[in-house]
């Protein structure tokens, strides 16, 4: 991943800009190759990973099944951007039709809004098809780097893996643009203890 993963925390910890509640960084990059390690926090959990991946390329959000699966994480953390917003899996049949039809195009493009006007952290989404790899561009409006991110980069590279399986392709680079990509305060004990110990 570049920035590798335990430098972008460090760089929004030593660098960001301190707000009331966050250190944040602006305009943030970041670059995923699909065969690369995806990054895994303290008390990341792979099953939960998976439902969550499932659950968006299926269009469903089934908040039993993440209780199943992770029985003590925070259910309210999932109020906005896995419930309320649209699933990334009801755009992927049209997402996939576009780029069968024409393999060049730059409108297989998902954009995310809620029912109730709240904007979700994921804005939209992009997939091109360039020198035979799908490649997949996400802008979010706000990126939690310690919670969200490792589930976020989990997600969409099943998302890449599966559109490239539908689309006889072969899955290429997830890249991510954040206009606020930040850590929390309270997180900070957790992120150092990552940062220095592991």
């Amino acid at each position: 991943m570049n920035p590798p993963y335990k430098s972008l925390l460090q760089r929004a910890k030593v660098t960001g800009t301190k707000l009331q509640e966050t250190f944040e960084l602006i305009d943030e990059h970041l670059t995923l190759e699909d065969w690369e390690d995806l990054p895994k926090r303290t008390n990341f959990s792979k099953p939960l990973a998976r439902v969550l991946a499932a659950q968006a390329i299926e269009g469903r959000f089934d908040l039993a099944e993440i209780s199943f699966v992770a029985p003590r994480a925070k259910l309210e953390l999932f109020s906005l951007d896995y419930a309320e917003s649209p699933s990334i899996g009801t755009h992927l049949p049209r997402i996939i039709y576009q780029l069968r039809e024409n393999s060049e195009t730059r409108h297989a493009v998902m954009h995310i809004s809620t029912p109730s006007g709240a904007i979700p952290c994921l804005s939209a989404a992009q997939f091109l098809i360039r020198r035979n790899r799908l490649e997949s561009i996400y802008t979010m409006r706000s990126w939690d780097l310690w919670l969200g991110l490792p589930y976020d980069m989990f997600i969409f590279r099943d998302i890449g893996r599966y559109l490239a399986k539908e689309l006889l392709t072969s899955p290429g680079p997830i890249r991510v643009n954040a206009g606020s990509a930040h850590i929390y305060k309270k997180d900070m004990h957790s992120i150092d203890r990552y940062i220095y110990n592991s």
